[in-house]
């Protein structure tokens, strides 16, 4: 009974290593609609955009492969893009 549950459970460890060694995922690139009107997590400064927000987006695609492309709206106008899937 004992030596069952010890196959078990290394069965158990042995599948979840195997099953953390997939694929990587390709690059993906992910649509960003943003409003640069909230400065200091986000406003244009000189034509680049800036802020905390920018920050922290950056770092989640580099760190998962993922490349963005951010277009500015203006506040209406990014609702609208949004809502018609641009």
């Amino acid at each position: 009974m004992k030596s069952i549950r010890w196959m078990l459970a290394w069965s158990c460890a042995v599948l979840s290593l195997a099953a953390g060694c997939g694929k990587p995922e390709t690059a993906t690139v992910i649509r960003v609609a943003v409003s640069p009107a909230s400065p200091p997590m986000l406003f244009d400064e000189g034509g680049r955009l800036k802020g905390a927000d920018l920050e922290i987006f950056e770092g989640f695609c580099a760190a998962r492969g993922y490349t963005y492309k951010i277009t500015p709206y203006d506040w209406q106008g990014m609702l609208g893009a949004v809502a018609s899937k641009q």
